[in-house]
């Protein structure tokens, strides 16, 4: 089947409007007509037969309209003509009208605008079918061979329209992907719609991999009459997953050295802190009276700095500990997590007077060590960073839409709106050592806590001095196993 051959066929199924199918006897009376005059016409079958052919053109067309029958069907045995017809409520049809003159005179009517419709409908496909970047194939259903191709389809694979033109659709198929042939054509013909990968031939016999749309194009009778198949080359996504994969490999590599870089450094540079502090408390020891106030706060700035570079370390440590955390998800009752962190930092909250709420806690999958970091962070922030009056602190969780969002909430200093984002940042520290000692890594951890178990964490704050709300969220899942 030639391509021009398949373009008229397309041409003649775009076009395909119910048209009404008359016939005419010698009287000018209507024999009979198609089921389709109800729907175009608005008159039954049956209303029509034994009625004046010329009653449905439009009152002031009909002396030229009769004029002009019976001279063409004269001198041909065929007539078309653009009428204005009346339909049964009064409203006009602009419908093109064809004679086909024998004993009786069989008539075709066609409403001219759903003509236009399909005009247009079959240009827009047309371009399409030339521009497109992805590739169309048109095939034969029963014999598997390619009656038609656009330029993109024939160029990813490696020729030009013509190449392409007949060729068993096998061909441009690895076997493996031929095989597979006839159950899609058994899902096709069932569903009418398949997509799938597979492994298509250049005409040089390298292959590329392709993801395939393919759908059934129906007569009539609601036989398959064409398959019509979209083509689309994954070389470029498939390099770009690659890459992609490979770049991820390498960042993890990356991410783990730093994360056993920094363990090992903040660990081994406890000891030299240790020994600057130790010879700075043997310097004062001995040199005793003769140290003035001025070299004795000296060696208190020397110890005062070690002890800061001491939480510093151990901020970093517990943060490529928490970064670094690989072992599986495990059930966590986080009620007996928050006892622990309380029994833990019982000596702060009783100095600091401080009173803790814990309203009911789930049990989730988790990282117990993580998640007890985690509350002990948060908690001990709400008791650092208190005001004037002891801290008050409340711990609760409530499920929504498949995960825990947990609340810790202070009556503390709080956290100006301006602040809110940045105080997760590594480092960033809102206050200075001369006012609340601290490292600015803490709650660093804490975001890196619940971004691991694939949660978010955020604050929200209040007026200076109305405390803090913390909110974090962890998936409702349960442990696996």
């Amino acid at each position: 089947m030639s391509g021009t051959t398949f373009n008229e066929e397309l041409r003649l199924l775009a076009q395909a409007a119910p048209d009404v199918h008359l016939r005419l006897g010698r009287d000018g009376r209507w024999l009979d007509a198609s089921p389709s005059a109800e729907r175009v016409l608005g008159f039954a079958p049956h209303e029509l037969i034994g009625r004046p052919g010329l009653e449905l053109v439009h009152p002031s067309d009909r002396p030229d309209v009769d004029r002009a029958l019976r001279a063409g069907l004269r001198v041909s045995d065929t007539l078309s003509m653009r009428l204005r017809l009346v339909r049964r409520n009064g409203t006009l049809l602009r419908a093109d009208v064809r004679f086909d003159a024998g004993d009786v005179t069989s008539v075709t009517v066609r409403d001219a605008s759903e003509r236009r419709a399909a005009d247009q409908l079959r240009a827009q496909w047309e371009v399409l079918f030339q521009v497109t970047r992805r590739g169309i194939a048109v095939s034969d259903p029963r014999t598997k061979v390619l009656v038609a191709v656009n330029p993109a389809y024939a160029a990813m694979h490696g020729g030009t329209v013509e190449d392409f033109i007949g060729a068993p659709v096998a061909r441009l198929l690895a076997p493996e992907s031929a095989a597979r042939l006839d159950a899609l054509a058994d899902q096709i013909d069932e569903s009418g719609f398949v997509g799938y990968e597979s492994l298509h031939v250049r005409l040089d016999g390298s292959t590329f991999p392709a993801a395939v749309e393919s759908m059934a194009a129906r007569d009539e009778h609601g036989e398959q009459r064409y398959w019509l198949t979209w083509v689309e080359d994954l070389t470029e996504r498939r390099r770009a997953e690659r890459a992609a994969a490979r770049h991820a490999d390498e960042m993890a590599r990356s991410n783990a050295d730093l994360d056993r870089f920094a363990g090992v450094v903040s660990h081994d540079l406890q000891s030299p802190m240790r020994v600057i502090a130790g010879c700075a408390r043997i310097l004062e020891r001995r040199a005793g009276e003769n140290l003035d106030d001025e070299e004795r706060e000296l060696v208190e700035h020397i110890v005062g700095g070690v002890h800061r570079m001491t939480a510093l370390l151990d901020g970093i440590r517990e943060w490529s500990r928490v970064r670094g955390e690989s072992a599986p998800l495990a059930e966590v009752d986080c009620g007996a997590v928050v006892d622990e962190v309380l029994s833990f930092l019982a000596a702060d909250l009783e100095a600091a007077g401080a009173t803790v709420q814990v309203g009911p806690l789930p049990v989730l999958a988790g990282h117990r060590a993580a998640l007890a970091q985690l509350f002990q962070n948060l908690i001990g922030n709400a008791v650092k960073f208190r005001g004037e009056d002891p801290p008050e602190i409340a711990i609760a969780a409530a499920e929504t839409d498949g995960e825990w969002e947990f609340t810790v909430a202070d009556n503390g200093i709080g956290i100006e709106p301006e602040y809110a984002e940045g105080v997760f940042e590594f480092g960033r520290r809102l206050h200075g050592d001369d006012d609340i000692p601290g490292t600015g890594i803490g709650l660093t951890v804490c975001k890196t806590v619940v971004e691991r178990h694939g949660g978010r964490i955020w604050v929200e704050p209040g007026e200076r001095g109305r405390g803090s709300r913390f909110r974090f969220t962890l998936p409702a899942r349960p442990a696996a196993g």
